[in-house]
């Protein structure tokens, strides 16, 4: 049998069922994913090297919690990988937004080249001020919000991470969004001549 022609959903059935050269296949093709999005939240080499082991030692012992009719297997295996990585900065006491780059530089080259002169001034002042107005949240509503919008995790994702009730991250995601328009409602505008 040529295990690299299978597709994603029979390779994983053969990996359920305890299939060692199935489970070499599905690594390889995925170990890039892993990695990439461990590295990207710890922002140590050695440590995401790490993460990958556990997520695939997880993923070999507890391949039976996959539910096809739930999500893709690429988000299920992502969401296991963003979940052990955000674990192991809480494990160091690490801040989750401390290892990454901000958010705010996101997509900033990409829509520097895009602009003209003015609307690269414009776009920094506009970040600045987005930038201050996250920085007076409270520290409780700016992190459910980072690990919502700019981690992308769910709200039942976050509860779970952070260890609280849903209902708690879902007032904290609200009332950070409210503190967030009224500030930037507030937010002197300066523009560029």
């Amino acid at each position: 049998m040529d295990y690299h022609a299978l597709d994603d959903s029979m390779l994983f059935r053969l990996v359920q069922h305890a299939d060692e050269q199935a489970f070499s296949v599905f690594y390889d093709r995925y170990v890039n994913l892993v990695f990439s999005i461990a590295l990207t939240i710890v922002g140590n080499h050695t440590t995401a090297e790490e993460i990958v082991q556990d997520v695939f030692l997880k993923i070999w012992k507890k391949n039976h919690t996959y539910q096809p009719e739930q999500s893709k297997l690429n988000t299920w295996l992502s969401a296991i990988a963003r979940n052990r990585s955000i674990d192991e900065l809480r494990k160091k006491h690490t801040r989750v937004e401390a290892r990454q780059v901000p958010w705010i530089e996101i997509d900033q080259q990409q829509d520097q080249d895009e602009a003209g002169p003015e609307e690269r001034v414009q776009l920094k002042v506009e970040q600045r001020v987005v930038r201050r107005a996250l920085s007076q949240l409270p520290e409780d509503q700016r992190q459910v919000i980072w690990l919502a919008y700019f981690y992308g995790l769910t709200q039942s994702q976050i509860a779970q991470q952070l260890d609280l009730p849903l209902g708690t991250v879902k007032t904290r995601i609200r009332l950070g969004m409210q503190k967030l328009r009224a500030l930037l409602i507030d937010a002197p505008q300066i523009n560029p001549k």
